[in-house]
């Protein structure tokens, strides 16, 4: 459903709150898989029962039951070198789809395998690419149900296209249109409008035919966009102009909305909740990055940090809460 990416080693972790505005909290760690250092979140279910991302070199599910389980690794041949990464779970947590590396120290190269996990998740599966020759493919969102998967793979020529995964078929998402060479970076939950990048453009194509359009912004914001709403009706990300900032995109009125941040520095969304109301995201300033929540668009920012301690009364001393990278579809679960 959303697909995150993080940067630097950290303990990822798990916040619920009904909407953050009531007297219960909790915060959780999703741990670590064995012998592993650091643990990254990328997506999470619509439910927020469901996480999925790496630790070590090893993709992993999260469950409130079973907690974290490594989700396996394609076998490489002898004396190469494996690591999977699980970017995204579709919204009704059946279906997760990432990535494989398979490191090859004699070439020196690395092949990059498109992978998918089905429900009960025991066996992973490699997807199709465009190349047999220069293997690179990634998926980086999914449908609710999982039926259709999103992303990139190589080509011959070596340039990466915009494709889609339906069952066990790939095939261009764009055939013979400008953006055929780029990036599907996410997809509403039906299906119907997909958002991507090319030849230096952010573009929005929408069922049956998905014709491409240029994703419109007011002119003077230079826009950083990869995830749209559930329902695809708007898409969130930062912008620049003097500064970077968080900003909420829609793309059939072509207008962008720079939320409100009332502590200055730079700051970005990544996720957005199922009605479109709650916000996350984080903030960079001088010192440490803070992950942030926006309940009203017409309203600062609120640290979640902040937010946990003071009005929830949380101990997090020894943790510094730096990017929110999903929030649930009713907005009270939040993972980073």
């Amino acid at each position: 459903m959303h697909t995150r990416f993080a940067t630097a080693a950290t303990a990822s972790v798990l916040i619920s709150a009904p909407i953050m505005a009531s007297s219960n909290a909790s915060f959780q760690s999703v741990g670590l898989l064995p012998g592993a250092t650091s643990t990254f979140v990328y997506s999470m279910s619509a439910d927020g029962n469901a996480i999925v991302g790496r630790s070590g070199t090893t993709a992993f599910l999260w469950t409130p039951d079973s907690g974290i389980l490594g989700l396996g690794k394609l076998t490489p041949s002898p004396g190469d070198i494996s690591s999977s990464t699980a970017q995204t779970i579709s919204a009704d947590g059946t279906v997760i789809a990432g990535q494989n590396l398979i490191n090859m120290p004699d070439c020196p190269c690395t092949d990059a395998f498109a992978v998918r996990w089905t429900a009960p998740f025991t066996t992973i599966e490699a997807l199709p690419g465009l190349s047999n020759i220069d293997v690179s493919s990634n998926v980086y969102d999914i449908t609710e149900n999982g039926s259709i998967l999103v992303g990139q793979s190589r080509g011959d020529d070596g340039a990466g296209r915009s494709v889609r995964w339906s069952g066990s078929t790939i095939e261009l998402l764009l055939p013979g249109q400008i953006f055929e060479v780029g990036v599907v970076w996410s997809i509403a939950d039906d299906g119907s409008v997909a958002l991507g990048q090319g030849s230096g453009q952010y573009w929005v194509a929408s069922a049956p035919d998905f014709t491409a359009e240029i994703m419109m912004v007011p002119t003077q914001l230079i826009p950083f966009v990869k995830q749209l709403s559930p329902d695809g009706s708007l898409a969130v990300g930062s912008s620049l102009s003097s500064s970077t900032r968080a900003t909420l995109f829609n793309h059939a009125t072509g207008t962008a909305t720079v939320l409100l941040d009332c502590v200055p520095g730079n700051d970005a969304a990544t996720d957005i909740s199922a009605d479109n109301s709650i916000v996350v995201g984080t903030r960079a300033t001088g010192q440490s990055p803070d992950a942030l929540i926006w309940y009203d668009i017409e309203q600062c920012a609120m640290s979640i940090k902040d937010r946990l301690t003071n009005e929830f009364g949380l101990n997090l001393a020894g943790w510094e809460l730096s990017e929110a990278v999903a929030v649930s579809a009713d907005g009270t679960t939040i993972a980073g």
